[in-house]
């Protein structure tokens, strides 16, 4: 899972790699997002990554269960100085402490 993948260009990079990939963002918060789901519709369609799934949703707030994922990673997210925060959240909703 990629947690913030703007246009997916990474995701896509590595879908190869697994079964499926997931890559989120917060697709339908702004224009600038809904720019970027639209390119990164565009870019996994032209590239036949049939693999990438795209979700929206928020990094603190994920829709999927404890251990669901065996690899998660984000690249180039504004917001990196929130990512011990962000994994704190996430250690706790899925009672990791």
């Amino acid at each position: 899972m990629e947690l913030g993948c703007g246009n997916a260009f990474q995701s896509v990079l590595l879908a190869s790699l697994f079964r499926e990939l997931i890559a989120t963002d917060l697709f339908n918060n702004n224009d600038y997002h809904k720019i970027e789901i639209r390119q990164a519709k565009r870019l996994i369609y032209s590239l036949n990554a049939k693999n990438v799934r795209l979700i929206s949703c928020s990094a603190t707030d994920l829709p999927f269960t404890s251990s669901y994922f065996d690899f998660v990673f984000s690249s180039s997210v504004t917001a990196l100085k929130y990512l011990s925060y962000l994994i704190g959240i996430i250690a706790v909703k899925n009672n990791r402490i």
